[in-house]
This record gives structure tokens, sequence and C-alpha cells, in this order.
């Protein structure tokens, strides 16, 4: 799924079966924020930590009111040590128990390395950008 198969929310409702998503990471920011909120289901979270879209977000309140949803700010900087630690070891058990997983927005060949980069640096993705060898 990308941002260019149509709405996001959309999408998320037909892969959750018309719940939504419990959680969202936004790491994008800018409009695409807006997009992940209004994905979100009903008490469902969205933390925000990134702006690689922008630092303005646009977000509809509706999407607060009838999902009475909430959004949170993250900064890895201000979390501890042992906490890093421990979220790491909840992650990499969650992908292990296929609980999680990451989001692949393109992936591209060894020999499109070039092309892969300017992707990235057009900042239209929404997601990881795979490179295969």
């Amino acid at each position: 799924m990308a941002l260019s198969d149509g709405p996001l929310a959309e999408a998320v409702q037909r892969l959750t079966e018309g719940k939504g998503a419990n959680l969202v990471l936004d790491p994008v920011g800018g409009d695409v924020t807006g997009q992940a909120f209004s994905a979100v289901s009903t008490f469902g979270r969205l933390v925000h930590l990134g702006y690689s879209a922008g630092m303005t977000l646009t977000i509809n309140s509706l999407d607060f009111v009838r999902n009475a949803s909430t959004i949170l700010g993250f900064n890895i900087f201000l979390q501890t040590p042992e906490r890093l630690g421990k979220d790491h070891d909840e992650v990499v058990a969650l992908a292990a128990a296929k609980k999680y997983r990451a989001f692949v927005d393109k992936t591209f060949s060894a020999a499109e390395v070039a092309e892969a980069t300017r992707h990235l640096e057009s900042r239209k993705g929404a997601g990881k950008v795979v490179l295969t060898f």
C-alpha cells in the first residue's frame, strides 16, 4: 500500500475490516499526518515523531471528536537508555510474532540506487524505501 494507491484512510479501513488502526506512527508530518489521523480507530492513537513532509500539520478536528482519538508527540532524545532498550526489545518481539510490520513505500534494485535516492529526496513517499541486492 502506498499513498499513491488512493486515500490512506480508505486503504486502512479495508485492511482493518472497517475498524481503523489502533496505533499509527507518523514520521512524516505535513498533510500526511491528517490523512493518517483520519485512519485511526475509535480511541486510537497517532504518535507523531517526524516532519519530513513539513512542520505544519493539517488535521481535521472532526477526527478528534468522531473517534475520541489522541495525538502524542515523541522525541527519542528525551528517553532514557533503559527505556530505549526495553522498547527496542518489545518492537523486535512484536515483529517476530508478526504483530508489527513496517510499511514499505517502494522497493528498488541495487542498480536503481540513484532513483531510490531521488525518491527519498522528493519527500513524496510514505513508509520505508527498500534496496534489494
